[in-house]
């Protein structure tokens, strides 16, 4: 009998959370396991239709705790009629929620942590430690198992690490000349992608600075940028980045709202950066550069360190260095991929469900008992 797993996350819009429940709904059937989702919705919704899984709206991400009475009342009903077998959260503020939806309906919850949250005062460390009061709190890295264990002592802690599906990021020859063709490039062009959401703490204007200070050397290297902009909302660094993305325009690069092709993208590029400026609690983006062979640049920051270990063509630089990264890219400049570079043992989706559902079970029937 397949157990029936709720994923609750806040919302549905893109980004690495986001992309990692759709990810696990879409292969977990495979593994005994039926998904339904809970979030306050977004643009993946129509990926969720196509896999024929079901989605519950509601606004489980609020960080308002009044409301969290009621919503937690509303969730156990959604577990009662779905007859729910286990829950598993994925952010800080729905857990609160789902802690007590728990409770109320007898149902055993397991999270993720899928951030290096800050503890800076009493306040902040409640809010952090919900995320270990469940049956069982996964960390997707060894950075963040050790985070986890240096903040909550006692915390249950299962390491998963996330993973990607492999055979969606093999070098294809003929797609890599389609896609330059697509985006307008020149075959000797080097063109290197920073993906991620525009942020000033994902280090555009690092990357900016240091294509900057090649070019004043007369080494001319084309960024793409990949990521949501996010010019509709309210986000106080809003002016920062439209400072920034007047700057790529006029180093002439190349800036495309975040796509879940990526893949073909990494078919048309020579190199990807990740001028991070915190530590990343995992780094998809990474895995899934260094599983396509290309060359690699990324911070001394997080879990950044360890995907990249022993990988010859991954490199690493001080964050909020743009000279460091402007001399990487130099030295890596016409670096060749590398084509039997073999990540799968350690970050395949396949490995990763299997781990997902052994947990699940071990929770579930230790409840039972």
């Amino acid at each position: 009998m397949p157990l029936t797993v709720l994923q609750v996350l806040p919302s549905l819009k893109s980004g690495g959370v986001e992309r990692h429940v759709i990810d696990l709904v879409k292969n977990l059937d495979t593994f005994e396991v039926k998904s339904l989702v809970c979030s306050g919705g977004g643009e993946l919704e129509e990926e969720l239709k196509n896999l024929n899984v079901g989605h519950i709206s509601l606004k489980i991400g609020t960080k308002n705790p009044f409301k969290w009475v009621l919503l937690s009342f509303k969730l156990s009903q959604v577990i009662k009629n779905h007859e729910i077998d286990l829950i598993h959260v994925h952010s800080r503020a729905p857990a609160f929620i789902v802690c007590l939806s728990s409770f109320l309906s007898k149902t055993p919850w397991i999270s993720t942590y899928h951030g290096a949250y800050k503890s800076t005062n009493i306040f902040k460390k409640f809010y952090n430690r919900i995320m270990t009061k469940g049956g069982g709190t996964i960390a997707i890295s060894r950075y963040m198992e050790k985070h986890i264990k240096s903040h909550h002592p006692n915390a249950v802690t299962y390491f998963i690490p996330e993973g990607i599906d492999v055979k969606n990021f093999t070098f294809n020859p003929d797609l890599r000349v389609k896609k330059r063709q697509e985006l307008g490039l020149k075959e000797e062009e080097q063109v290197w992608m920073l993906p991620g959401r525009w942020t000033t703490l994902k280090g555009h204007a690092v990357f900016l600075k240091a294509l900057e200070l090649l070019k004043a050397q007369g080494i001319h290297i084309t960024g793409l940028l990949v990521g949501n902009k996010g010019e509709n909302s309210k986000n106080k660094n809003s002016l920062v980045i439209q400072k920034l993305l007047k700057k790529a325009s006029n180093l002439q690069c190349l800036v495309l709202e975040e796509t879940s092709a990526i893949q073909d993208l990494y078919q048309a590029v020579d190199g990807v950066v990740s001028c991070s400026l915190v530590p990343e609690a995992f780094g998809r983006t990474t895995v899934e550069a260094l599983t396509m062979g290309l060359p690699f640049i990324g911070t001394t920051l997080g879990a950044t360190i360890e995907l990249c270990e022993d990988v010859p063509n991954a490199f690493l630089v001080q964050p909020g260095d743009a000279t460091a990264l402007a001399s990487a890219l130099k030295k890596v400049y016409n670096l060749s991929r590398i084509f039997n570079l073999d990540l799968s043992e350690k970050y395949s989706l396949e490995k990763m469900c299997r781990q997902h559902e052994t947990l699940y079970k071990k929770v579930f029937l230790a409840k039972k008992s």
